[in-house]
């Protein structure tokens, strides 16, 4: 007991210690809980402070804000135009069907709450919670407007915080329906899209109070994620695939073709809409029912954007750069940076000199004038080598018909002609089997079509497919088009038969390109090759409307021998070769690929300069095999044209996938015969790394963002890297410039300006280039028809002399100078057949001297002279070396080269090149010897003999009339049989086509 006693007042002791501390516990939590919401209210004050000032009643305003495109001095060249890309309409003509989709699908206390929604908030933190991710935001329809109009996208507290401080001053000041308006014509809803009114146009080609209840759930699904829940999605046309994807379309997006596809996704989320809004009761279980029914691939209809008030090509890539350094540089969706594009009151300063550009624009807009004069003198189109079937349609070299003749494709209302004979009309269906129609499992294609203009220029027509719902028509193995009876009788206006019998599809069911292109097209690119500013650009000629395809670049086009210095020569003056190394044009097989040259025959030994200059085609083949292709690409990866880190994205193809072709190849590499090609601005930057000793600068077309406030968004510096060093990329620059002077180019010289450059024509004169420089801009010429099958009646001096004409006119006002020379250039007189020191017996060659002077790097100069010269002795008489019995008058002392390995015909089935005539004989004499010399002998004494004999017989006797007359006429008859050279004759031949490579 006593124990006990002594126990009670130590627990009683201990009671208020335990009391103590845990007051003390949760004073502190109190403490802290306080300290922390201070805090957190103070960040939040001081986050809230930092928002921008806004006015709410300004909100329609703000639903356009105009970008702008200055030039390089910041005078203004384009207000970027929204029409296409937001239309604004008023709340009373936006179904009410529409505005509960949205309401129901993302705030659906929209009515209730002060602009921010507490409930949402703690129900999206629990669901976020369970989840252990993010599964869906809390942002109310208004704090969305809000961030659409005066924040960015970025995901942080920051911006949170930002946008529930102004959601509630918007609700303080507008209604609710002035809140949904301006939402629902500022919200993006994928594809280029902003607002109702747009999305309904470009998913269903409809106004908006149009769409049904089907259609309107289906827009307020995108809004979570427009790129996952867009109605259609967009593919390039070589990624498609017929049976993973559904064709609902095709439209133009900033030039370049694409299909659309359908996105199943789009529905699933529609349906999740639907759903919400009948819990909601914002729509009956019939409406729901109906809804559900609406076969949402079938309703799809995509809307062509058409893009007003561009001003050039130069402007419209502008817009891309813009959109791609957005995305690359600082993270943005491609739906962001398409929104601050077009809505952000961005400030972009271009690179184009406005003064050049005109002019460019200029030269083109007198196409035809500038490079002709008056077409009158032509009696087919001009620039054209065109084949015609008797009935005048287009045929390629298979006589299958690329363009028909318009009176063969439409009557006078346009509506298009099946003769008779080349359809069926049923009981049951309408069978068309006509060689317009291009049949696929999803679409009817049609084929284009040609005029020719006032001033005779070939214009060719784009037109549609049929427009035919996917279940109402059927293709068979023969293409046979068969089209159900239920469409026809839908729509009884699809098809009338004429008195002639020919059926006639009304022009309505299909497109048809009313202005058409004109042909051949031409694009040209100028840089500045020293800071990659891009000062003129044009992608096309004669292009009335929309400028929709940029050929300057995006249009891709073999390049023909414009690539030899990229791919051949530049590397291998990089490699051991230098510009005196000798090349020799003979005949040359690598595996089943035998290279021939523009011109007929082989020429024989050149220098690489040679080789450049007279384009030989034979020789780029041979030095590309030395240097070999894995060399040769690398050299392409350091100016541009291959990307290694996104192979795809190049225009080269690097890698063969399905038994396609690739451009590691030699015919690819050597003599730009490319599976797609370069375009005009990868040529010309390429060779702007020669221009600029050796180094490559990425072309850029602005070099600076100010966002919407005058700060800076991004500053657009260029990326660099070195190609090879600046000697040998002067050596390669002089080798260019004596293309024009003295090679195949002169057609490019720019008057009083030094000029290189290099020309390039592809097979069946498809595709003329010229890209060349001076020592103040770099640039890049193509021609051809946008159907490579259309020839052109002349080659690559039609672009050299347009490249002339356009750089004339682009340096006028500068003074001349020389291209910049580095130092350690050295000069050496060499041979041009050996490639060494020229020797003494050089400029005695047959032909005339051998000796130039040229450059090298220091250090790679020849120190041994000539050893292909050689002299000899030779029997005229035989063409062979001289020997000890030959007559001495026969024996003539002759200079010769000596090929080094020897060349022999019986190899190439008696091919010889056209220098082999010179060649040093190798085989002695072997018709005179000791016994001719003793006939010889004897034949003089006895002639000796007659003739003293007859002297001493004739000294009475008078000459016969007439006889020394004969002799004379005699020996001049003789004389006749040995004038002229055939060797030469051929080789002149040969130079006089020089500018037809």
């Amino acid at each position: 007991m006593s124990e006990k006693n002594n126990r009670k007042p130590n627990n009683r002791k201990r009671k208020p210690r335990k009391r103590n501390k845990l007051k003390i516990f949760l004073i502190s939590l109190v403490v802290v809980a306080i300290i922390a919401v201070g805090a957190v209210t103070g960040v939040v004050i001081a986050i809230a402070k930092d928002a921008p000032e806004i006015d709410p009643t300004n909100i329609s305003s703000l639903l356009s804000q105009t970008s702008f495109i200055l030039d390089q001095n910041g005078e203004m060249l384009e207000k970027i135009q929204t029409e296409e890309y937001r239309t604004i309409v008023e709340l009373d003509r936006i179904p009410e069907y529409l505005r509960a989709a949205f309401i129901a699908i993302e705030d659906e206390r929209f009515d209730s709450h002060i602009g921010v929604d507490p409930i949402g908030i703690a129900s999206s933190a629990m669901d976020n919670l369970k989840a252990g991710h993010t599964v869906r935001g809390a942002s109310t329809i208004t704090q969305q407007l809000a961030r659409n109009l005066y924040l960015s996208n970025d995901r942080s507290w920051d911006r949170k915080i930002k946008e529930a401080y102004l959601a509630l001053q918007i609700d303080k000041a507008l209604t609710k329906d002035q809140v949904m308006e301006g939402y629902l014509n500022r919200i993006y809803l994928g594809q280029g899209a902003y607002g109702v009114q747009e999305a309904a146009q470009t998913y269903f080609s409809k106004d908006v109070d149009e769409l049904t209840l089907a259609e309107s759930a289906l827009l307020a699904g995108v809004v979570k994620s427009p790129t996952k829940f867009a109605p259609y999605q967009t593919l390039k046309p070589e990624d498609f695939d017929d049976e993973q994807h559904e064709e609902v379309g095709q439209l133009d997006i900033l030039g370049e073709k694409y299909i659309a596809i359908y996105n199943s996704n789009a529905v699933e989320r529609q349906q999740l809409v639907l759903s919400k809004m009948l819990d909601l009761g914002k729509i009956t279980r019939e409406e729901y029912d109906t809804a559900l029914e609406q076969d949402i691939k079938e309703s799809i209809e995509v809307g062509q954007k058409r893009v007003k008030g561009l001003s050039s090509y130069f402007n419209d890539y502008i817009k891309v750069q813009v959109m791609d350094a957005l995305v690359d540089k600082l993270g943005y969706t491609k739906e962001h940076a398409e929104a601050e594009l077009y809505t952000g009151g961005l400030k972009i300063y271009s690179t184009m000199d406005l003064k050049l550009q005109r002019k460019l624009e200029d030269i083109y807009d007198n196409f035809t004038q500038v490079l002709l004069g008056s077409p009158d003198r032509f009696r087919g189109p001009a620039f054209v080598n065109w084949r015609l079937n008797g009935a005048q349609n287009i045929v390629d070299d298979k006589n299958k018909v690329i363009f028909y003749k318009q009176e063969n494709m439409f009557d006078e209302d346009f509506n298009l002609i099946m003769e008779k004979g080349t359809f069926e009309l049923t009981d049951d269906e309408l069978i068309l089997r006509n060689q317009k129609l291009h049949p696929s499992s999803n679409r009817v294609d049609i084929a284009d079509y040609y005029t020719i203009d006032d001033r005779k220029n070939l214009v060719t027509h784009e037109v549609g497919s049929l427009t035919l719902p996917d279940k109402q028509f059927s293709v068979d193995e023969d293409k046979s088009v068969r089209i159900s009876k239920k469409y026809l009788e839908k729509n009884s206006d699809f098809y009338t038969v004429n008195d002639a019998g020919h059926l006639l599809i009304d022009e309505k069911y299909f497109y048809r390109q009313e202005d058409g292109v004109v042909q051949p097209q031409s694009a040209t690119v100028i840089m500045d090759y020293k800071t990659g500013q891009l000062k003129a650009l044009v992608g096309g000629r004669d292009v009335k409307g929309d400028k929709i395809l940029n050929r300057a670049t995006a249009s891709a086009r073999q390049p023909g021998s414009a690539i030899k210095p990229l791919a051949v020569y530049l590397p291998a003056l990089d490699n051991g070769y230098t510009a005196a190394t000798v090349i020799d044009d003979i005949p040359f097989q690598q595996g089943s690929w035998a290279p021939r040259n523009w011109y007929s025959g082989y020429k024989g030994l050149h220098t690489l300069r040679q080789s450049v200059e007279q384009s030989v085609n034979v020789n780029s083949a041979k030095t590309l095999n030395d240097i070999g292709i894995p060399v040769s690409m690398e050299y392409l990866s350091r100016m541009g044209i291959i990307d290694k880190n996104n192979p795809e994205k190049d225009n080269f193809i690097t890698s063969a996938e399905d038994g396609k072709n690739n451009d590691e190849n030699p015919a690819a590499l050597s003599l730009g015969g490319m599976t797609n090609g370069l375009s005009p601005l990868e040529m010309t930057a390429a060779f702007g790394s020669i221009a600029n000793l050796g180094t490559y600068t990425e072309p850029i077309a602005f070099t600076k963002i100010l966002d919407k406030d005058g700060n800076l968004l991004l500053d657009n510096e260029p990326e660099e890297n070195t190609v090879v060093s600046p000697q040998t990329a002067f050596i390669m620059s002089d080798i260019l410039r004596t293309t024009v002077t003295s090679g195949i180019a002169g057609r490019a010289q720019v008057p009083n300006m030094p000029t290189a450059g290099k020309t390039g024509t592809t097979q069946r004169l498809a595709d003329a280039w010229f890209v060349g420089y001076t020592p103040y801009y770099v640039a890049g010429v193509w021609i051809g028809n946008d159907a490579p099958q259309i020839k052109l009646n002349q080659g690559s001096a039609m672009a050299a002399q347009l490249w002339r004409i356009i750089m004339t006119q682009m340096h006028e006002g500068l003074g001349a100078k020389n291209f910049d020379r580095p130092p350690n250039i050295v000069s050496a007189s060499i041979c041009t057949q050996s490639g060494q020191l020229a020797g003494e017996l050089c400029s005695q060659d047959p032909r005339g001297s051998t000796i130039r002077s040229e450059l090298f790097v220091s250090g790679t100069q020849p120190s041994s002279t000539c050893d292909v010269h050689v002299e000899l002795e030779i029997d005229e008489e035989t063409m062979m070396i001289a020997n000890e019995y030959c007559p001495e008058e026969n024996v003539k002392t002759m200079v010769f080269i000596q090929r080094d390995p020897p060349y022999d015909p019986s190899k190439y089935g008696g091919v010889v090149p056209a220098d082999y005539e010179y060649t040093a004989p190798t085989e002695i004499c072997d018709i005179h010897n000791e016994e001719t010399a003793r006939e010889d002998e004897e034949e003089e004494e006895e002639d000796e003999k007659n003739n003293k004999n007859n002297g001493n017989n004739d000294i009475d006797r008078p000459p016969e009339p007439g006889g020394d007359d004969d002799d004379e006429n005699g020996n001049g008859d003789d004389n006749n049989g040995n004038d002229g050279n055939n060797g030469n004759g051929d080789e002149n031949n040969g130079n006089s086509n020089q500018n037809d490579e």
